[in-house]
């Protein structure tokens, strides 16, 4: 075998007129694991909420108007940091705070 077919047998450069690789942004499976993922998160609010009251012995009343608010605050908390991280991410810069210049 001559170097020439062996280079040109492992060459592994993609053609240039490739088309562009296409990334589905929603599939089939992607909907069960939303449902699934909030089923989850429901079932440890109940839990977290169960335990809290009937094992733990905190007041209903403390835990209706202080964790579960909590966990919503974290909840929008961790939605709105992630609004935030785009712009940023698809601009290039540092930080999402006024520029210095």
């Amino acid at each position: 075998m001559n170097s020439t077919a062996l280079d040109q047998s492992t060459d592994t450069a993609p053609a240039s007129n490739a088309p562009p690789l296409k990334i589905p942004w929603w599939t089939r499976g992607d909907l069960n694991a939303f449902f699934g993922l909030a089923f989850n998160i429901l079932v440890n609010v109940l839990t977290l909420t169960s335990l809290l009251i009937f094992v733990v012995h905190v007041p209903t009343g403390s835990v209706i108007s202080t964790v579960l608010p909590a966990l919503a605050n974290t909840r929008k908390s961790l939605e709105i940091d992630w609004r935030a991280g785009v712009p940023v991410a698809t601009s290039g810069r540092n930080g999402v705070g006024r520029s210095s210049g």
